[in-house]
């Protein structure tokens, strides 16, 4: 008899009809966070992607990166999409402030200028990638699309395609 193994997190992708970047994650989404001190860079960038499709809900956004601080130290999210030039605390001060206080978080910096001393620091720091505003749709869900992939392996999490039944067994 074959016997079914699963990690404690299973994520279900239910059929074919669905577009193969959807899952069902049920209560296993990745909380995000987002901080910029534009708010319709906030607003934009919410709106930009169907997030949940991707495993993501924004679970803070936030225009003063040291409420952001707060915040992220209590949430813990998953990942934080950060502005590197914002009044009070850049976005570089920001990263540096979690990996100094060991939280795991994977960091997108956003910014709208080439600032390539920022991202080196930024990649100095931990962050996983850098996009540049305006944003690119097809940027941000590629961007997406490997923090996803990071937090899977990171998580153990199994994605599990319905319409092939067999990948749910193991001999």
């Amino acid at each position: 008899p074959h016997n079914i193994r699963l990690p404690c997190q299973l994520c279900v992708l239910p059929d074919k009809s669905m577009n193969q970047t959807e899952k069902s994650w049920g209560d296993n989404m990745y909380q995000l966070v987002i901080v910029d001190d534009e708010p319709w860079v906030l607003s934009g960038l919410e709106e930009l992607i169907e997030w949940e499709n991707f495993g993501f809900s924004i679970t803070g956004k936030f225009t003063d990166p040291a409420d952001a601080l707060a915040q992220i130290r209590r949430i813990k999210p998953d990942v934080v999409i950060t502005d590197i030039r914002m009044p009070g605390m850049s976005g570089i001060e920001l990263i540096g402030a979690l990996k100094e206080e060991k939280i795991d978080a994977q960091v997108v910096l956003i910014s709208a200028y080439r600032d390539f001393e920022a991202a080196r620091e930024g990649i100095r720091y931990g962050a996983c990638q850098y996009i540049l505003k305006p944003f690119d749709q097809d940027e941000v869900e590629e961007t997406v699309r490997l923090i996803s992939k990071k937090l899977q392996d990171r998580t153990n999490h199994v994605i599990l395609d319905a319409s092939k039944p067999e990948s749910f067994l193991t001999p």
